[in-house]
């Protein structure tokens, strides 16, 4: 149909799409593949169905199944493991958030603008600009951190509304004063005190994450709520631009999983995963502790719709050392034979004849055996 047969009625829509198939079909080898994923969508068999799936079952994924079904949806929490809590039930079950209402409690208000300025510096201390809008941050990272403080306290008020957790100030194991906070010394750091909560049932530095996870897990099963342990997320099925559901793993058995509303990925621990490790970081340690929710929960983001995670396009930054590497490194002799070196290299620069003899000394010392790792000495 020629530009001059078109009808005069014709609405914008109709123009752009006729338009675009007149122009050598360009439109058509676009949409094609969209409506053919929605029309094989649209066949595909489910073995379960949810308004929300939530993967993983640590404090992330439960908080995320909570809210969700507190505000009437149907959902899904999908595991990986024998048995549910993830990362979350072998840690101290410490909740980080910021002008929560225990602060408040106390007359201590926390305010936004300082919080903001923090969690910028720590987190990104590359990137922090004081003068900028966004404190030198993208937009996106930017409006996290106000989405954290935003609805980080409002979370905690909820949980205890639910009656599904309640929470109370953290003190020191032992001690029973408030902990110092993350990097308390930066001036950004308005409110060093009051902001780490614990559960206050079960809280103990062994078994209050075990039971932060298990207080969430009781309420979603009186809820009805299907908890999916050993199945495996292995592939992300989506209608088009659209997440749809998963699929997963259980034992040979592939199970698929149907969202209506939507899919949550709660999957943290990643310091169990060495390719995730792998990456570098932005965060002041350079290591697998910094900022370990938010990026966790970015890599698996991404990674399951297909991309790489965004951290991949910077600059590498030094890794931190964990202990039983640099124990692997003093046994080999490796961080001796270094060390000397370097002071035989810079006596050898000043001309200290009598250092060198020392040095030389210590050369002929006996060096450490290396032991093999997992293996005592003799």
């Amino acid at each position: 149909m020629t530009q001059d047969k078109l009808p005069k009625n014709l609405g914008r829509r109709q123009a752009l799409i006729r338009g675009g198939l007149a122009a050598g079909g360009l439109v058509a080898a676009s949409v094609a593949p969209a409506a053919q994923a929605a029309k094989s969508a649209g066949k595909q068999q489910w073995d379960h169905e949810a308004d929300v799936v939530c993967i993983g079952s640590g404090a992330a994924a439960c908080s995320a199944a909570v809210t969700a079904a507190g505000l009437g949806a149907k959902v899904i929490l999908v595991e990986k493991m024998p048995l549910p809590g993830g990362t979350t039930g072998k840690s101290g079950g410490v909740t980080w958030i910021p002008n929560n209402p225990l602060l408040r409690a106390r007359g201590i208000n926390d305010e936004r603008t300082d919080c903001l300025r923090f969690l910028a510096r720590y987190a990104y201390p590359r990137q922090y600009t004081p003068n900028s809008a966004t404190l030198g941050l993208p937009d996106g990272s930017y409006r996290l951190l106000e989405a954290f403080y935003d609805n980080g306290s409002p979370m905690i008020e909820n949980m205890d509304k639910l009656g599904a957790v309640r929470f109370r100030e953290f003190k020191m194991w032992f001690v029973d004063k408030y902990a110092p906070d993350y990097a308390d010394h930066l001036p950004e750091n308005k409110t060093p005190r009051g902001r780490a909560l614990e559960p206050a049932v079960g809280a103990s530095s062994a078994g209050g994450g075990a039971s932060l996870a298990a207080q969430m897990e009781k309420w979603l099963a009186a809820k009805g709520t299907p908890i999916l342990l050993e199945h495996r997320v292995t592939n992300v099925v989506k209608d088009g631009d659209r997440v749809v559901g998963v699929e997963a793993l259980y034992g040979d058995k592939l199970v698929r999983i149907k969202a209506r509303k939507g899919v949550v990925f709660g999957t943290g621990g990643y310091a169990h995963n060495a390719s995730l490790c792998g990456l570098p970081s932005d965060g002041p340690g350079g290591g697998q502790h910094e900022a370990a929710p938010r990026r966790c929960l970015r890599v698996a983001g991404r990674r399951a719709l297909g991309r790489e995670p965004a951290q991949t396009r910077r600059a590498r930054r030094p890794r931190a050392q964990l202990p039983d590497a640099q124990a692997r490194r003093h046994a080999s002799g490796r961080g001796r034979k270094r060390r000397t070196d370097a002071v035989r290299r810079g006596c050898a620069r000043r001309g200290d004849a009598a250092d060198r003899a020392r040095v030389d000394l210590g050369r002929r010392e006996k060096r450490l055996t290396p032991v093999p790792f997992g293996r005592a000495s003799k």
